[in-house]
């Protein structure tokens, strides 16, 4: 094997023997140094880059992410301790409900790779209480994960600069609830993720700090439970796109107490959704763009605003035929330009207190019934 020149010594702490490093290929000014590893071959250490190896593993042909062996874990865990690297192992259950472990290895102070292997169906968050207390890292890179069933929790309570989940295979999993609970999350790609086997993202993003948020082509066909997926959220941008939610029939508290200064519904179908209740209580938004949103089947939007602070709100797609419970729908809300011009009343809908101690600058109707509810509900307030 041709070796490039000369570049100094290394101590294997196991045996504290020095071994020589020279290149395996390229020059050390081509490769970033935390992309740098080593591997013992014949009493030398020789560098390798550690992306390119994992790029030459076998991958799933679906997905065309890692399969992450046992071999394959073994080969980098050694590697990782010649460097004498920090490992985190992270305890889990495998496809024969015994204990099994997957691991993150600390790069660097900052960066860190969370190995997942093929055979772990269940973990438990990376924040586990006799290990870190909290998982910070600039980069996590998430690699592996073919037989998970379950990402309750996982990155609960972690900080991160950038989630790298390219490589995270989640075509198994069915369970996504309190996946990124009370995280801070700087930048992550979530497009990647294969959803069509989940049915749960209830609380998913709950009390999450996340930069952005864009969910564009989900194949949620198979959700039943979203309640509270943004619930408390705080974020810039929250972008949902083409998603058909064809077995969903409630969007409760869907956005609760969350404060978010863009939302975008774009191409989601919701024609099915019951439940409106909550969706958006005590909600501080900057702009709401619903687009198409449709409420044909809808029964119940009882305090779907109440309470919430947006500079304008556009409800021309909403059809109220068959609602019956408006009651509280805007109470308390303070909103600069309200347009309802498709809102007609029907003689069984419940509008109990839909105005209730709500500031409206602009209200725009059609049915004039709404400016008298308003006026009534507001009589003798500044």
């Amino acid at each position: 094997m041709k070796l490039g020149k000369f570049v100094g010594l290394v101590r294997d702490n196991n045996d504290n023997r020095l071994f020589r490093i020279k290149f395996l290929d390229g020059n050390i000014k081509d490769m970033h140094p935390d992309d740098i590893k080593y591997d013992v071959s014949e009493g030398e250490i020789h560098i390798v880059n550690l992306d390119k190896d994992l790029k030459n593993t076998n991958t799933d042909t679906k997905t065309g992410t890692p399969k992450v062996t046992d071999e394959y874990i073994n080969k980098i865990l050694q590697k990782a301790k010649i460097l004498s690297l920090k490992i985190q192992v992270i305890h889990g259950y495998n496809t024969e409900d015994e204990e099994a472990n997957a691991y993150i290895v600390h790069k660097s102070d900052t960066e860190a790779l969370f190995l997942i292997p093929n055979n772990i169906k269940a973990i438990e968050s990376i924040n586990q209480t006799d290990r870190l207390s909290y998982a910070v890292f600039s980069t996590l890179r998430v690699i592996g994960g073919f037989s998970l069933e379950t990402t309750v929790q996982l990155f609960k309570l972690s900080i991160f600069d950038y989630l790298d989940l390219s490589e995270f295979d989640t075509q198994n999993v069915n369970n996504m609830k309190y996946m990124f609970y009370l995280s801070r999350i700087r930048n992550v790609d979530l497009n990647n993720l294969v959803v069509n086997n989940v049915t749960d993202m209830s609380h998913m993003f709950d009390t999450a700090v996340i930069n952005e948020i864009i969910i564009h082509n989900w194949d949620v066909t198979n959700i039943t439970d979203a309640k509270s997926m943004f619930n408390k959220c705080c974020s810039n941008k929250v972008v949902l796109a083409a998603m058909n939610f064809r077995q969903l029939t409630s969007f409760e508290d869907m956005f609760y107490m969350c404060n978010i200064q863009d939302i975008k519904f774009i191409g989601v179908n919701t024609i099915n959704i019951e439940y409106m209740g909550y969706m958006f209580y005590d909600a501080k938004i900057g702009t709401l763009d619903l687009g198409k949103f449709k409420t044909d089947n809808a029964e119940t939007l009882h305090c779907m605003f109440g309470n919430c602070t947006i500079e304008k709100l556009d409800l021309r797609s909403f059809n109220i035929d068959n609602v019956i419970g408006l009651a509280a729908m805007f109470s308390k809300c303070n909103i600069g330009e309200l347009d309802l011009r498709s809102f007609k009343l029907n003689k069984l809908a419940d509008c109990t207190d839909i105005f209730l101690n709500s500031h409206i600058r602009k209200l725009l109707v059609y049915d004039d019934r709404l400016n008298y509810l308003y006026n009534e509900a507001n009589e003798g307030m500044g």
